[in-house]
């Protein structure tokens, strides 16, 4: 274990910076920022992903609803014949003895 933190000593020893280190370093600081696009671009494909969510979901819940409209209808329909399909049957039923009496 002691070469292995004789090695870590050595890595972790102070060093010197380079000559001239200090003065780039306050230089660099002093520098105003490089320009950087603005956000409102960056933002941009976020907002139209937004936009195309959102419409999505809008033309999603129209066909929706025109699709629970249409079943509505047919389940009136299918009523609609059901109670049509009785009553002819009680109508036949009148009919069909009063023919074969005669």
């Amino acid at each position: 274990m002691n070469q292995f933190e004789d090695q870590l000593r050595r890595a972790l020893r102070p060093v010197d910076p380079p000559a001239g280190f200090v003065e780039r370093t306050l230089a660099l600081a002093g520098e105003p920022q490089r320009k950087r696009p603005p956000r409102r671009l960056l933002q941009f494909p976020r907002y139209a992903m937004a936009l195309a969510a959102s419409l999505a979901l809008a033309v999603f819940g129209l066909q929706y609803r025109e699709y629970q409209q249409g079943q509505q209808a047919k389940e009136q329909l299918m009523t609609a014949l059901h109670i049509t399909g009785s009553q002819l049957t009680q109508i036949q039923a009148k009919v069909v003895p009063a023919n074969a009496e005669k």
